[in-house]
């Protein structure tokens, strides 16, 4: 997050987050939804929905607060990424620049 805000300038109005859980339970639904946004300092706006994993029996390593996507819509930002990854790596691939 703090390369997306610092480096990349990105607004929180452009970042849409999404929660991969394994509960079904509403209650925790809230708590790590709330979780999420807290430490990632977000508004309740950028949330979008919760996405729930089926877990099987043998599964050992089960995270209490799931797992957290971010996602940025916007072309100019991406741009930059793609710009960055040619420069590193010394290739031009104009493609991905337009």
């Amino acid at each position: 997050m703090r390369f997306l805000r610092e480096e990349l300038h990105v607004q929180d109005e452009e970042i849409t987050l999404y929660v991969h859980c394994h509960t079904t339970d509403i209650d925790q639904h809230r708590t790590i939804t709330a979780y999420w946004l807290n430490t990632l300092a977000l508004p309740e706006s950028c949330f979008r929905k919760i996405l729930i994993k089926q877990g099987s029996e043998t599964s050992r390593n089960v995270l209490l607060n799931g797992i957290c996507s971010i996602r940025v819509y916007n072309v100019k930002v991406l741009q930059h990424i793609y710009g960055a990854i040619q420069e590193y790596a010394g290739f031009d691939h104009l493609a991905w620049l337009f």
